[in-house]
């Protein structure tokens, strides 16, 4: 199955660099509801990753 990725802007880059959608740190809304909005009109999965990890 096919997916749009959506990456918050503290994804890791390994992570990030495959996303066709990465979130801006200060509204992360708008670009989620675009790769929402996008995979729905494609007929796909969107799929978010995950932050980076805290220590």
């Amino acid at each position: 199955m096919t997916t749009v990725l959506c990456a918050a802007y503290d994804t890791p880059e390994l992570l990030k660099k495959d996303a066709a959608y990465v979130c801006d740190k200060e509204d992360a809304g708008p670009v989620m509801r675009r790769a929402i909005r996008d995979a729905y009109e494609l007929g796909v999965s969107c799929t978010f990753l995950r932050k980076a990890e805290r220590c």
